[in-house]
Parts: C-alpha cells; sequence; structure tokens
C-alpha cells in the first residue's frame, strides 16, 4: 500500500508542527559550550537584550555531562 503522507511532504503542502503559529507565541533558544564538558567562563547578555524582540535571556546552571571521576 502507498503511503499516503509522500506526496505532501514532497511537494510543501504538509503541515508540521513547527509550522503552527498562535497568537503571542514565543520561541527559545538554547546555547550549548562547543566543547564536550566544556563550562561557561563568564556570561555577558546585554548585547542579546538589545535585539529587537527579544523578551527574557538568562542562564541555566545545569550538569549535562559529568567528568568521569
Amino acid at each position: 500500500m502507498p503511503r499516503q503522507d509522500t506526496p505532501p511532504k514532497v511537494n510543501g503542502s504538509a503541515i508540521f508542527g513547527i509550522d503552527k503559529k498562535l497568537p503571542g507565541m514565543m520561541y527559545a533558544v538554547v546555547e550549548r559550550n562547543p566543547r564536550f564538558i566544556g563550562k561557561v567562563k563568564s556570561f555577558d547578555d546585554s548585547e542579546a537584550k538589545k535585539i529587537a524582540g527579544v523578551k527574557h535571556v538568562f542562564k541555566v546552571n545545569r550538569e549535562v555531562f559529568r567528568q568521569p571521576v
């Protein structure tokens, strides 16, 4: 049985969850250290806050990878 969802995916008419827009909807971006097990030495959000449309900038302290003991 041929897949029914292939033509809309190929011709661009398919609607995905990422295409959904709601009134007042905001987007988030997570910036990570480019190095494996890297640590942030400093954090300055002043330039990011100057960008039009930026509402909040914050640092999250969370260990993603732990160094072997």
